[in-house]
């Protein structure tokens, strides 16, 4: 009897565990919420999991305007009426502390650094700024200093005091309206300044032309600086970089730098600082992976049609200077004759891992199967198959389908096969609008023999009517070759 006890409770909690698991897992929460304060009408993205599709947000009991949503962000607005001071919001039952302020106050949405040095100029993003003034208080609740805050509403900078001490300190921001932070104020921490040093280098390894991350210290004064990149025949290569004023520089490994060859790196900064006093840094450049396909999209198409080619390695080595150009070659091989492609767009990272190249299918290609590859600065890739031939025209999809009456947000893209080539001087194809009285035509921005880019008719002072619309695209039109294809109803409401 008690065997059979145990084996139902059993029973009884496996069947219980999906449902415990699916409360766990719709159950709302809030990570974050930036700002942390604002005014009336302010924007707040309010961040983290379970929200619904039409999610409540109450600032005080008072409900929000919510301008966009998703399972983890919402989009508000501080609703009008609520009281100055500490605040709640309650979003979809998951709540979140808040400071509304007088309206008008100015709000920090970013410092270009919180660790600073006597001297540094600070970049302040955030709104309502105006020509103000910085008072820099201590623990005490004591101004200890203050200075002027230049700059307009969005962006402004202050210059830290020169003889002010290391310490922690909250940044009182007053605009040009006698307002300030309050509840907001940011808190920073000054530091000595001493000389500039370059750390460390991230990633560990990066390809020629790609990004890299200096972290060091003094890194200052904020700005575009110098990288300079020395081999071991002492030839040196120099990048721009962008410093944060502080501890970071964001750069580029060289364009002609050598795959696999040690860098000693300096930085020269603004004022002629330099982070050579205190040691080279020495940066491994990254050797680029021999390049693989893993498919090409469309896999058939006209000739002079474009496919996007994804992969990993495709774009490694990609460079562009004045002095060098290394595009990966993308070649159409059959018959014992390699036909070479032009590459129309490199797109490195594209995806998590893979990178992608656009290409334009040789014009002068007869009808049949050819072998893609790609070929780079670490070697030539696998073939993938492209059948040369005109597809017949149909359409597979139209997004969106429909606007409000104001007119569209974003064009219309329609999928399918034998749109044809794009031709900028001689359209080769039309998108119609028809409400059964009057065909009208949509402005085409750009088609493959895929995919189609349009802007319905009419615009933002004479709007489509409301109304259902019958669209169909048109190849040659007004020719013996004309085609059309439905592509769905187009929904005005």
């Amino acid at each position: 009897m008690g065997t059979m006890k145990n084996t139902l409770r059993l029973l009884l909690l496996a069947l219980a565990i999906p449902f415990l698991l699916t409360s766990v897992a719709d159950a709302q929460t809030i990570e974050r919420v930036r700002p942390l304060c604002g005014t009336e009408g302010d924007a707040v993205l309010i961040c983290g999991s379970g929200f619904s599709e039409e999610p409540t947000v109450l600032f005080n009991d008072i409900e929000a305007d919510v301008v966009r949503n998703s399972p983890t962000k919402i989009l508000c607005r501080v609703p009008e009426g609520v009281a100055v001071g500490p605040a709640t919001i309650d979003a979809d039952g998951a709540t979140a502390s808040f400071d509304v302020l007088e309206p008008g106050s100015p709000v920090v949405l970013h410092l270009s650094t919180k660790t600073m040095t006597p001297g540094l100029r600070v970049f302040v993003i955030g709104r309502r700024l105006g020509n103000g003034e910085v008072a820099f208080v201590d623990g005490d609740s004591l101004t200890v200093d203050s200075v002027r805050l230049h700059g307009r509403r969005r962006i402004a900078y202050f210059e830290v005091p020169g003889d002010i001490a290391p310490g922690t300190y909250t940044l009182l921001i007053t605009n040009g309206e006698g307002l300030d932070t309050g509840a907001c104020s940011p808190k920073v921490e000054v530091v000595e300044a001493g000389d500039p040093t370059l750390d460390d280098m991230q990633p560990e390894e990066q390809l020629p032309g790609r990004p890299v991350l200096c972290e060091g210290t003094n890194l200052a004064p904020p700005g575009l600086c110098r990288v300079h990149w020395t081999d071991s025949t002492d030839r040196v290569l120099t990048t721009l970089g962008l410093a944060n004023g502080f501890n970071k520089v964001y750069t580029r490994v060289p364009h002609d730098a050598v795959a696999g060859e040690t860098y000693g790196v300096v930085i020269d900064l603004r004022g002629g600082a330099t982070t050579e006093g205190t040691g080279v840094f020495r940066y491994l450049v990254g050797t680029p992976p021999v390049p693989v396909i893993s498919e090409i999209r469309p896999d058939a198409g006209p000739a002079g049609s474009i496919v996007k080619i994804r992969g990993e390695g495709l774009a490694a080595g990609f460079a562009v200077t004045a002095a060098d150009l290394t595009r990966p070659k993308v070649e159409f091989g059959g018959g014992g004759v390699a036909h070479e492609a032009k590459v129309l767009a490199v797109i490195p990272g594209f995806g998590i891992d893979d990178d992608t190249i656009v290409a334009q299918v040789p014009g002068d290609l007869a009808d049949g199967d050819y072998d893609v590859t790609v070929t780079t600065s670490a070697g030539t890739s696998n073939a993938v198959v492209f059948s040369v031939k005109d597809l017949p025209l149909t359409v597979t999809s139209m997004e969106p389908n429909e606007q409000g009456a104001e007119g569209p947000k974003r064009p219309v893209i329609i999928e399918g096969s034998g749109f044809g080539v794009f031709n900028w001087v001689k359209p080769s194809l039309a998108v119609t609008w028809d409400d059964g009285d009057k065909s009208l035509r949509g402005y085409v921005l750009f088609h493959t023999d895929s995919v189609i880019l349009v802007i319905p008719p009419g615009g933002r002072f004479d709007p489509l009517p409301v109304g259902e619309y019958r669209v169909t695209v048109i190849t040659n039109p007004g020719s013996d070759e004309e085609e059309s294809a439905e592509a769905g109803i187009y929904t005005v409401e």
